[in-house]
């Protein structure tokens, strides 16, 4: 026997098993061991092939881990069945080596417009397990029919679908302008409906054009030979004649000043821009006419002094029956464009029946969108600034804009600083301005900055107003400065007030306000508009001779004012029975709006007289309380509360409405003397004053 020496034995090569080495060795094997695979539940077990439930064996490598899919090399029964030297293995290998098993199912097809196809979501399976749950893919080769009958649908009736195609955009073009004059006639019955479209389309594609690539490869060769075959004529799409549609009825464009403004028409109840929308530049936006905006265009007057009618209240309302042949009369009779719509229907319905009827009663708010033009004014660039029905809305929205606009036109009279003195011009209340071959109004005004005034136009005759005022008293107390430095100092009872004014805020806050609503009495007396150097003039020397009695006037205001406070503070901030709550509560909010930290400078001066008079009416109304006139309180509670919360509410938005400011403040105050008609007869009233007045301002306000 030979004996090879030990040392001369052979050892084997060892071969390192890398990751991707590993990975080919157990897809080699998954060929034969399809059926053994498993699929991780939520539990430890697995779902197996065909509806069995599998478990690694404890003594598996792979027994803790529990990757998400697996293969066995054998399958055990014993208590339960295991699966026996596993690894791991993943869906993508089961779908490639097992495709001539699979399974596919498909959900939900549906038009993808970026891929400009039909895409569907796959389901694919293998012996029971689900390998993709949810994968999109192209439906158009799986149903070609069903997918030539969605993309005709989506890309071609429906438009969305974007092509070259010249018979397709001419196709669009005649769909639009069929939907603009259905939008103008406020009628959906013009054009036929989607299914002759259809029909049409599904004459001429062939049955394997159902994507957008198949569709492009398709007409592409067809378009060569037959140019017109698809293209959509007037006769394949109307339904009615439109021959009643004229431009005259509804223009284009609307023509005023000089301007022509673009118009749209959309026929959709809900949406915001229902109805027909004017694009008006913002430097136009001042020349724009709220009288014209009223009449919309010709065709649409008589429908809207109809809506117009059932609009006015019941007592006048009764006079015009039946309503249409009114509103068809009135509206052949009345001049189109020519006054305010609502001014000259007024006149004739009074006219025709002998009825008085004014502008104010009819409710223009209450009508449909449609019936009232919506304006949307734009930058230079197009962007959307501002969109709305009412242009008082839009005044204030677009104050910014038209402040900063103005701002930037050179005009050499109109934007000067550092003034100190009338050393300038009469200031008109308008003036015309050029900009971009656009005639732009502004107001001229000055504006206060602090030691000096700067002459400058603004956005807004109310705006322009205020500020003027401001501006004026700025340069008054600058020409009269040892005069108010004198009375800063000396102003009567001025330390006395500041204590009781020290629940409100600082001395110096007090000082201020009490200065400016001094200059304000001695200036302007009751109320005068000062727009000339001669008149400012003329004033300044009255107001420096009245300065020291509108000072004594003012102290003796703001003292008594105060004095009133300190006993009305402590008497509503008292603990309050249960059953007085309601009327406690009432009393702190509205002794809180009455004399906020700023009330000098925020109330005019013309009610800033009555405040001692309120707070009066405040103590009388708790001493009532307390002597058994609960019951009496709530009922007068009742009837003040709505008028008082529509000031709450509302009094944020009306600070801003330049047009409306006036009427508002005035239903402010006149809710203040409704308190005293109620809760303190004995005071009086400074004027008239009843529910039924309050109702008639607010819709005042509402109007305007």
């Amino acid at each position: 026997m030979i004996q090879i020496p030990m040392q001369e034995v052979m050892e084997p090569e060892k071969v390192e098993l890398t990751p991707q080495k590993r990975d080919a060795i157990h897809r080699a094997l998954l060929t034969g061991l399809l059926g053994n695979i498993g699929a991780k539940r939520e539990t430890h077990e697995f779902n197996g092939a065909r509806g069995t439930k599998l478990s690694i064996f404890p003594g598996s490598a792979l027994f803790k881990a529990k990757p998400p899919w697996v293969m066995a090399a054998e399958i055990v029964e014993t208590t339960k069945l295991y699966a026996r030297t596993c690894a791991a293995v993943r869906p993508e290998w089961l779908e490639r080596i097992g495709k001539h098993l699979l399974k596919k199912s498909y959900q939900d097809p549906h038009w993808d417009s970026h891929l400009a196809q039909i895409t569907a979501f796959e389901k694919v399976t293998l012996f029971g397990l689900t390998i993709v749950e949810r994968r999109r893919v192209h439906y158009g080769p799986v149903d070609p029919n069903l997918s030539r009958q969605m993309f005709i649908h989506h890309a071609l009736v429906e438009s969305d679908f974007k092509t070259d195609s010249p018979a397709i955009q001419h196709n669009r073009r005649l769909v639009a302008e069929i939907q603009a004059l259905e939008a103008k006639a406020r009628r959906h019955d013009l054009m036929e409906d989607a299914q002759k479209r259809f029909e049409f389309f599904d004459r001429i594609l062939p049955g394997d054009v159902y994507s957008g690539r198949t569709f492009e490869i398709w007409r592409k060769h067809l378009e060569r030979e037959q140019p017109q075959l698809l293209r959509l004529t007037r006769k394949d799409l109307l339904r009615n004649s439109v021959a009643h549609l004229t431009r005259d009825a509804f223009p284009d464009f609307l023509e005023w000043n000089g301007m022509k403004l673009p118009l749209r028409y959309r026929y959709e109840p809900g949406h915001p821009a229902d109805g027909i929308t004017v694009s008006v530049p913002l430097e136009a936006f001042n020349r724009l006419s709220p009288a014209r905006v009223e009449w919309l265009v010709r065709d649409s007057v008589e429908e809207k002094m109809l809506a117009l009618m059932r609009t006015l209240p019941k007592a006048i309302r009764t006079n015009f029956i039946p309503a249409p042949p009114i509103a068809k009369q009135a509206a052949d009779q009345l001049p189109f464009a020519q006054g305010a719509l609502r001014d000259e229907f007024a006149k004739f319905l009074g006219k025709l029946s002998g009825v008085p009827v004014h502008r104010q009663d009819f409710d223009e708010g209450s009508l449909p969108d449609h019936l009232r033009l919506n304006i949307r004014v734009i930058d230079e660039s197009g962007r959307n600034l501002a969109v709305s029905r009412d242009m008082t809305e839009l005044r204030n929205k677009l104050a910014s804009h038209l402040k900063h606009l103005l701002a930037e036109i050179p005009h050499p009279d109109y934007a000067r600083d550092d003034l100190t003195a009338w050393d300038f011009p009469d200031l008109p209340a308008q003036v015309s301005v050029e900009r971009g071959g656009v005639t732009i109004i502004g107001y001229p005004t000055l504006i206060d900055r602090g030691n000096s005034v700067s002459l400058r136009l603004v956005e807004s005759k109310e705006s322009a107003e205020r500020s003027l005022r401001e501006g004026l008293k700025r340069i008054f107390m600058i020409q009269l400065k040892q005069e108010i430095k004198q009375l800063e100092r000396d102003f009567p009872r001025f330390e006395s007030a500041a204590i009781k004014y020290a629940l409100l805020g600082p001395s110096d806050d007090l000082r201020a306000q009490i200065i400016s609503a001094v200059v304000e009495k001695a200036l302007f007396g009751d109320g005068v508009v000062i727009r000339t150097r001669a008149d400012f003039i003329a004033r300044e020397e009255s107001g420096w001779r009245n300065l020291s009695s509108a000072a004594g006037h003012v102290g003796r205001v703001i003292n008594e004012t105060l004095d009133e406070y300190q006993i009305v503070s402590q008497l509503v901030n008292q603990k309050a029975p249960e059953a007085l709550e309601d009327s406690f509560a009432d009393l702190r909010l509205q002794l809180k709006n009455l004399l906020p930290r700023d009330f000098v400078s925020k109330t005019p001066f013309a009610w800033l007289e009555h405040l001692p008079r309120y707070l009066k009416a405040m103590e009388v109304r708790m001493k009532k309380l307390k002597s058994a006139g609960l019951a009496r309180d709530l009922a007068n509670l009742d009837v003040v509360s709505p008028y008082f919360q529509k000031y709450l509410d509302h009094r944020s938005e009306y600070s801003t409405r330049s047009d409306a400011i006036a009427l508002f403040e005035q239903f402010r105050w006149m809710v203040e003397e409704l308190r005293v008609s109620l809760f303190a007869q004995e005071l009086k009233t400074a004027v008239p004053v009843s529910p039924q007045r309050l109702d008639k301002l607010w819709q005042q306000i509402l109007q305007q």
